[in-house]
C-alpha cells in the first residue's frame, strides 16, 4: 500500500475502497465551488472598488 501524505488523502482512499466516495465527494465539491465562487466575486468586487477610487494627486516637487 502506498503512503498517503495528508489525512484527507488517506480518508479519500478509504472512502474510495469502501465505495462511499461518491456519496461523500459530491457535497464536498459543491461546497468547494461555492467557496471558490465567493472568493472570486470578492476579488472582482475588490478590484472594481480599487479602480473607482482614484489615487490622491501628489504635489509635484519641482
Amino acid at each position: 500500500m502506498e503512503r498517503f501524505f495528508t489525512r484527507g488523502q488517506r480518508m479519500s482512499a478509504l472512502l474510495a475502497e469502501s465505495g462511499a466516495l461518491e456519496d461523500f465527494i459530491v457535497p464536498t465539491v459543491t461546497m468547494a465551488e461555492k467557496i471558490a465562487d465567493a472568493m472570486l466575486a470578492r476579488r472582482e468586487a475588490n478590484a472594481a472598488s480599487k479602480r473607482r477610487r482614484s489615487p490622491r494627486p501628489r504635489h509635484k516637487v519641482s
